[in-house]
């Protein structure tokens, strides 16, 4: 009886751990497309990414003909040794919104490369079918990883 209840003391002390949040097995200094809304968290560096928000998306839809190609801007966080800084980027840093498409903290560095899909006049994308495709680099290494 003796090791049945030292069992199931194992098991209580053992399920009342903290669960750990999964790794993704994204690649420092490869494209990683991350959907809207979610986390991407590296499995050996402390890094993680989310896609917060698309701030807007004025790009030239396929089938359209339009005055200029237009530019997208999303909002994303980065959360580095459990410090978070959110940030936007866009796909037209020299416009007059001024925000960067490439954001540096800490040693890596956060750039913009795509979101997909890209817009179609035939077709309307739900908001959570969209991806944000970023390249995260170490910075100053010259590796990438």
């Amino acid at each position: 009886m003796k090791s049945v209840s030292g069992l199931l003391a194992c098991l209580l002390i053992f399920s009342s751990c903290e669960e750990e949040i999964p790794c993704t097995s994204f690649m420092i200094g490869e494209p990683v497309e991350i959907p809207f809304g979610r986390t991407v968290t590296h499995c050996t560096e402390p890094i993680s990414v989310t896609f917060l928000d698309l701030i807007s998306d004025s790009r030239c839809p396929i089938g359209a003909t339009c005055i200029w190609a237009g530019m997208v801007e999303v909002r994303i966080s980065v959360n580095l040794n459990g410090q978070e800084e959110v940030f936007n980027l866009s796909s037209a840093p020299n416009f007059g919104n001024k925000v960067p498409n490439i954001q540096t903290i800490e040693g890596y560095s956060v750039e913009l490369v795509d979101l997909k899909p890209f817009p179609d006049t035939s077709k309307k994308v739900d908001e959570k079918d969209r991806q944000v495709v970023l390249l995260i680099k170490k910075v100053g290494s010259g590796l990438k990883e």
